[in-house]
């Protein structure tokens, strides 16, 4: 699917939009970091972190709601699959019916997810335990990936897209920086936790430790890798959006 600008924004202002919107929300989150302002984001970070691990929790099978995610049986509930499989369905129908990529996309992926867990069921119990970590860089990157799509007006995302941009940047800064310098300084990770992440993040590598032998250097291999996957996701998207705005740009002038 290719990203497109929203509805009702058009000629040199949305030129403008797609070139300098992000570079900007990117800028201000190396600034708040600068500043040491990464304390302001806890509350966020740790609301990202229990998102993902709900969300890779429901994918596999396994309900998950306010008091946490249980693995009693260790294997996917019929009722959970079946549940997220048609929420799945239902965000593929609207986005192919309305024309909306973004929509259409967020259910397939969800779909192809959760048929890699029916397939390999083990994979649930550890998956989940690292995506609440991986949520706070690949979630931000998706928000800003989003900036660029239409979305149903009913969410009002022409007004929304920009505030939400601009927490999704602060918020990808600082978990990416915090992963950069663990990976630089690996004593960090024991001397200044926090920097992995928000939620239990301490926890979630201490039983990936314990549980599934991770060793010292498997988290500085795969959450750092996490953050360039959504470094580039948001790249591709601004030079595709730049482009196609600098080319609609020209044909109007023209």
């Amino acid at each position: 699917p290719t990203a497109r600008p929203p509805a009702g924004s058009a000629g040199g202002s949305e030129l403008w939009t797609a070139l300098l919107a992000l570079p900007a929300a990117l800028l201000l989150g190396l600034g708040l970091r600068w500043l040491g302002a990464s304390a302001l984001l806890g509350p966020l970070r740790d609301g990202l972190h229990g998102a993902g691990h709900y969300a890779a929790a429901w994918l596999a099978g396994v309900p998950a709601g306010y008091e946490g995610v249980s693995w009693s049986s260790g294997r996917p509930e019929l009722p959970a699959v079946a549940a997220v499989a048609a929420v799945e369905v239902a965000l593929m129908a609207a986005g192919a019916s309305r024309g909306l990529p973004l929509i259409f996309l967020l259910g397939a992926v969800g779909a192809g997810a959760q048929l890699v867990f029916l397939a390999l069921p083990g994979l649930g119990p550890p998956v989940t335990l690292t995506a609440g970590i991986g949520a706070e860089l690949l979630i931000p990157a998706a928000l800003m990936a989003a900036f660029y799509y239409r979305l149903p007006p009913s969410l009002r995302w022409s007004r929304l897209r920009f505030p939400v941009l601009i927490l999704a940047a602060v918020c990808f800064v600082d978990s990416a920086a915090g992963w950069a310098a663990i990976a630089s300084d690996p004593g960090l990770l024991a001397s200044a936790p926090r920097l992995a992440g928000g939620g239990d993040a301490a926890g979630d590598l201490a039983r990936l430790s314990a549980a599934y032998r991770w060793g010292r250097t498997t988290p500085l291999r795969v959450f750092p890798a996490l953050g360039l996957t959504g470094g580039a996701l948001v790249i591709l998207h601004y030079l595709h959006a730049a482009l196609a705005a600098l080319q609609a740009r020209r044909l109007e002038v023209s």
